[in-house]
């Protein structure tokens, strides 16, 4: 797959950064995206909530209602749109939910 990029400046710190994107694919400076692959990634950090603590006593309202009705299907979906955005981000969809489940197990141990 081809890939191209993008020269973006930080409002932040006005930093000029280099964003890949794959052609084609994702395209990660679309805030619609970026809400999506957010709200996708909160149920996610919800999910490992839950495994890691073995209940719901764990999550926040905020995380309770993300997983109203949420079920194997709907965490198929966000799963692939976690790891697209990672891909079109150029960053390793893998080793990021290893992060977010090390960071979780760190902080539910504190």
């Amino acid at each position: 797959m081809r890939r191209t990029f993008k020269r973006e400046t930080s409002r932040r710190c006005g930093i000029s950064k280099i964003v890949w994107f794959k052609m084609g694919g994702m395209d990660p400076t679309q805030t619609g995206l970026q809400a999506k692959a957010l709200a996708s990634t909160r149920r996610i950090l919800a999910v490992i909530k839950l495994e890691v603590s073995g209940g719901k006593e764990a999550l926040t309202e905020q995380d309770r209602d993300l997983m109203n009705g949420y079920d194997a299907e709907q965490l198929a979906e966000d799963l692939r749109l976690f790891a697209e955005w990672h891909e079109a981000l150029g960053t390793d969809p893998e080793a990021a939910l290893v992060e977010m489940r090390s960071r979780i197990l760190r902080n539910s141990s504190d």
